[in-house]
């Protein structure tokens, strides 16, 4: 028999979305191939460099952890990261189908809620807003210039805690892990709570949000934290069920 190994690369970006998405699909890829799987992040930065120098870790410590911490796949998956290199494309090798599931896997360590806080991630202290360097993708936070009024409502009845990208990697899984459900918007630490399988409200103005964090609650007026909590773990249960059979169910060639 001869052994496959599939090969991605992938063009390093700064967001959680750009770590976790393609090391989760490089997992899935290798038990749906049933081969090894290499991905290749580049980077057009040096080694150690940090986005903020306010910020906790580099990008690629993030990396790291994330394929540290992920749950292991049956076939090896090797995660390559390749530094002052421009990559051309967004991609290779790589398909966003189903949206619900291709980079659907989720973390060793998943969503306990046994704090008594809600995790809430906005942007509040994001270097740059979308208005500012990507206009077409305003959709994703429409809190925006928002957000210090909602927490201050919220936390009238509620304890929160913020998380941001200046909160370490390992510090917000903490957070997240350990909190009564999450609300953020569509990006930044989300994802975070998307690989820990927490319960979770999403703001945003565009329903492929229901797509990519599948057991969200979408745009609530007010937050019922028990009953929307509840509502997105039965979701939750579904789609893992749905990820089981597309991970066992396909054999791509």
């Amino acid at each position: 028999m001869v052994n496959m190994t599939r090969v991605i690369d992938w063009k390093g970006k700064i967001g959680y979305g750009d770590i976790i998405s393609p090391i989760c699909y490089a997992y899935n890829e290798a038990d749906i191939r049933k081969e090894e799987v290499v991905l290749n992040f580049y980077f057009d930065h040096p080694r150690g460099t940090k986005f903020k120098d306010s910020d906790a870790e580099t990008i690629n410590d993030r990396v790291d952890y994330i394929n540290r911490n992920t749950v292991d796949s049956n076939h090896k998956v090797i995660v390559n990261q390749i530094y002052d290199t421009k990559l051309d494309c967004n991609h290779t090798n790589y398909s966003d189908k189903p949206l619900s599931y291709h980079n659907l896997r989720f973390s060793n360590e998943t969503w306990k809620g046994n704090g008594n806080h809600i995790a809430v991630i906005s942007s509040i202290t994001n270097k740059k807003k979308f208005s500012e360097y990507a206009k077409g993708k305003m959709w994703k936070d429409p809190l925006s210039n928002k957000w210090e009024e909602y927490v201050k409502t919220l936390s009238d009845d509620h304890s929160v805690k913020l998380i941001d990208y200046e909160t370490s990697i390992s510090e917000a899984s903490d957070i997240i892990a350990s909190s009564k459900i999450v609300i953020g918007y569509h990006g930044s630490a989300m994802w975070l709570a998307r690989w820990l399988s927490a319960p979770m409200i999403i703001y945003s103005d565009k329903s492929i949000t229901k797509e990519v964090f599948p057991w969200c609650i979408h745009n609530p007026i007010n937050v019922d934290l028990e009953k929307q909590k509840d509502m997105s773990l039965y979701l939750l249960k579904y789609h893992r069920r749905e990820l089981k059979k597309y991970v066992e169910s396909l054999h791509r060639i």
